[in-house]
């Protein structure tokens, strides 16, 4: 929504406000802020030395399919 609200002619065949284009950028700029402060407290936990970091398998296969589910889920 964000990216067709800034495309003029869309945003006239959409019949947006101005209103509507506004609170679509502050949604996007929203998410682009909680992605960068998850990629820095991730990456923090990564380079910092308090705990350590480690990936490891799962001891079963019911652990791993409720893994990719829910990082299937959380890309859509």
């Amino acid at each position: 929504m964000a990216f067709k609200s800034f495309n003029w002619k869309v945003m006239q065949n959409l019949q947006l406000s101005r209103e509507d284009v506004l609170g679509s950028f502050a949604s996007a700029i929203t998410v682009f802020g909680i992605q960068l402060a998850m990629i820095v407290f991730v990456g923090s936990i990564m380079v910092g030395d308090s705990i350590p970091f480690e990936i490891v398998l799962p001891n079963s296969v019911i652990i791993m399919t409720a893994r990719f589910i829910c990082s299937i889920l959380m890309h859509l």
